[in-house]
């Protein structure tokens, strides 16, 4: 018997939507994407989050202190945070637009906080001082993927339970759907220093792409995610290496050909070209039925384009090689 699940996470949606491939999509509010985990062709699936959470505040800053990392913005926008949850700070309009910043949540004093890990997104020493921003929460493993057993599979061990791969720049990390026969939680779990811990809490990144495994030879299963469509696209970090990475919904993909390989702000943003596949950045599709990375893109040094035509919707995930130093992808708006 096949398994057909589709799991409702987040709320309905309000209505006059446009159709774009398995979304329903709300220009400048909100939007829903059906996102496939598992299907009985494949052994895993390559994904990602096309939205961020709703904002939970909204500001214009007033003081970037880059010497202390911190930033203020005195309608107190920077206050209601949650132990539980990972924030970032994502800057509207003006030249930074799509910059974002981790916030640290201990820090937040209502009008102040701090900014940790500054230019992994954005870099304050770029901010003027009175940009407009939103705050998120970010999406949690939890969140997304139900930890109660009922959709996804559970288990005593690894290799019997749903599972989620994140690749942090060397290695994979893997975080499995514990039944706690063997831990003492019961839900999300990753190994940490010889170490079980729960995994629940863990954020995802926005512009990242993972892997989802299931188990289960014959289960066919999708969720529903709901987020806000944003005015100007995220900006993604790229680092030297292989990265994972997606796009997001914004109000510039719009139209048949908006998910092109060729449309996506790569080249725009730093992506080196060469003359062949054995040279410069290259960009690798995931092909779920066999779980390899198959056709791999260069942008040809002599025409300016991409070696092939390629389409990369949101939700969907593909890797990039950079080969030299970082930079930030910035899709097009």
């Amino acid at each position: 018997m096949i398994h057909k699940i589709t799991v409702i996470c987040l709320l309905a949606l309000s209505s006059s939507f446009v159709i774009q491939t398995s979304a329903r999509v709300e220009l400048g509010r909100v939007g829903t994407h059906q996102l496939r985990i598992s299907d009985p062709a494949t052994g895993s699936q390559l994904v990602s989050l096309p939205f961020l959470k709703s904002a939970m505040s909204r500001g214009r800053l007033d003081t970037v202190d880059v010497a202390s990392s911190n930033l203020q913005a005195v309608q107190g926008a920077f206050s209601g945070f949650d132990a539980r949850f990972t924030y970032i700070l994502r800057v509207t309009d003006g030249s930074a637009a799509g910059a974002w910043f981790f916030l640290g949540e201990s820090s937040a004093t209502g009008d102040t906080v701090e900014v940790l890990n500054d230019g992994f997104a954005g870099k304050l020493n770029q901010l003027e001082g009175n940009e407009s921003f939103a705050v998120h929460a970010l999406y949690t493993l939890s969140e997304i993927f139900p930890e109660a057993g009922h959709f996804l599979p559970a288990a005593d061990l690894d290799l019997k339970a749903m599972q989620v791969h994140f690749y942090d720049g060397r290695e994979f990390q893997k975080c499995w759907l514990s039944n706690g026969a063997i831990t003492e939680h019961i839900g999300w779990t990753r190994a940490v220093d010889g170490q079980l811990i729960y995994a629940g809490d863990t954020a995802i990144l926005p512009g990242a792409s993972f892997l989802v495994l299931d188990p289960r030879a014959d289960a066919s299963v999708n969720i529903r995610i709901q987020g806000v469509v944003l005015k100007s696209p995220l900006k993604v970090p790229l680092y030297a290496g292989y990265n994972f990475v997606a796009s997001n919904y914004n109000q510039g993909l719009t139209g048949p050909n908006a998910f092109l390989l060729g449309k996506l702000g790569l080249k725009e943003s730093g992506f080196r070209s060469s003359v062949s596949q054995q040279e410069g950045d290259k960009v690798f599709s995931y092909d779920a039925e066999t779980g390899q990375f198959g056709a791999r893109f260069y942008l040809d040094e002599t025409t300016g384009e991409f070696n092939a035509a390629a389409s990369f919707q949101p939700g969907d995930g593909f890797v990039v090689y950079n080969s030299g130093e970082a930079y930030l992808w910035s899709p097009i708006n």
